[in-house]
């Protein structure tokens, strides 16, 4: 308690006006995210078999509690914070390319690239300090200032957890541009509406197209030869639709808000049993060829349409517990941070300087790994994001 206490103080967070359900979200996101990442130092001491199963320990743990990419969490979480932004802007004919330009673009890359930039340099810095480390890059750095570094293949050697941010980043330049240029179509609210919820159908379809257009040219009679993480998960033409499930649900919160919250606890039902459907035909399938088939085609549209129907359950979420709501706002607040430096900056660069891969050698990595991770997205929060964002705020007179 005196920890969170301290560390309110320190980086002058504030819990009002704070929607603690997505806090609650966003927090698991992140914490998914990392152990998923730092599960990997005990995958060789976990391979151990569960009675009666045949499912060992380390398959069970990565599968049942990260087979839901915590990515994909905050790909959701996203759309449907800044589909509020753009969509009520276009809900009261505000949305016009002067806004886009001098206020969603100036609020979104505030946000975002000055914390990327100063990981990204860092890690370049590394690289060349360090020998041989820039011999194995797939693509050149410069294609990370662009964020081009995974258009059409993912898979990256270096700063592997920026695929996401790309993604994102394409996403809130072609989605806020197309609704703008068709928000000139129609002045009548009804219309407007409609042309709006087909907008965001095409979009969803269009993602579901590509993918399958693209599995027309995989063997899956040959599954090993198959990359399903660098082909469609981190790839940004094979993803494009990821981020607009959230803004689906932000669309029903702006124009059905009765519905939004009358029918949450159905959505929320509704939305695990998608998840735990996809997981199944995912990871449980004993057809790996009907398997490998649904993760390319349309495994990622089921986990963001499953995730998005728990939004209005989390969104109305209450908890009167003061010190979950300090745990899961002060998690929430550098949860942006802890993603841009668990892995690259922190996880690969203790595997490098600790070879021993001993149980003992595997929890000190790891104690090191939490305790790098937290120290360094703290103060990259706190001397980084907040004057930044001190900057918006003063240049948008929020």
């Amino acid at each position: 308690m005196s920890f969170l206490y301290k560390m309110k103080n320190f980086l002058n967070i504030s819990i009002d006006n704070r929607i603690i359900g997505l806090d609650v979200m966003r927090s698991i996101a992140i914490l998914i995210v990392i152990f998923g990442h730092y599960i990997n130092y005990f995958q060789d001491h976990l391979y151990i078999l569960i009675p009666k199963t045949g499912i060992s320990i380390y398959k069970f743990l990565v599968i049942f509690i990260t087979g839901f990419d915590g990515v994909d969490l905050f790909f959701v979480l996203s759309g449907f914070l800044i589909g509020n932004s753009i969509l009520s802007a276009y809900q009261n004919k505000k949305l016009n390319f002067k806004y886009l330009i001098s206020n969603f673009w100036v609020k979104r890359w505030f946000r975002t690239i000055p914390n990327y930039l100063f990981v990204l340099i860092l890690l370049i810095l590394i690289n060349f300090l360090i020998e041989n480390r820039s011999d194995s890059l797939t693509v050149p750095y410069f294609y990370y200032f662009l964020f081009i570094q995974n258009i059409f293949s993912g898979g990256l050697s270096f700063f592997a957890e920026s695929w996401s941010l790309s993604i994102e980043e394409w996403f809130y330049i072609s989605f806020p541009f197309i609704l703008t240029t068709i928000a000139y179509i129609s002045n009548k609210n009804e219309m407007r509406k409609f042309i709006l919820f087909v907008f965001i159908l095409c979009f969803i379809l269009v993602g579901i197209a590509i993918r399958f257009n693209n599995i027309n040219h995989f063997d899956f009679n040959d599954v090993k030869k198959l990359n399903w993480n660098t082909q469609i998960r981190t790839a940004v033409l094979m993803r494009i639709d990821a981020i607009v499930y959230g803004v689906l649900m932000a669309y029903f919160k702006i124009y059905y808000i009765n519905m939004f919250h009358k029918f949450r606890y159905l959505l929320l039902s509704f939305g695990c049993f998608i998840l735990l459907t996809a997981f199944y035909f995912m990871f449980l399938n004993n057809n790996d060829i009907q398997a490998t088939q649904f993760s390319y085609g349309l495994y990622f549209t089921c986990v963001g349409l499953g995730m998005s129907l728990l939004l209005p359950f989390f969104f109305y979420l209450k908890i009167n517990n003061s010190t979950l709501i300090n745990s899961f706002t002060f998690i929430s607040v550098i949860s942006y941070s802890l993603y841009l430096v668990n892995y690259s900056l922190v996880q690969i660069n203790i595997e490098n300087s600790i070879i021993s891969n001993s149980v003992f050698s595997c929890f000190i990595k790891l104690l090191l790994s939490l305790l790098f991770t937290l120290v360094i997205s703290i103060v990259l929060f706190k001397f980084i994001e907040t004057p930044i964002m001190n900057l918006r705020k003063k240049i948008l007179n929020e």
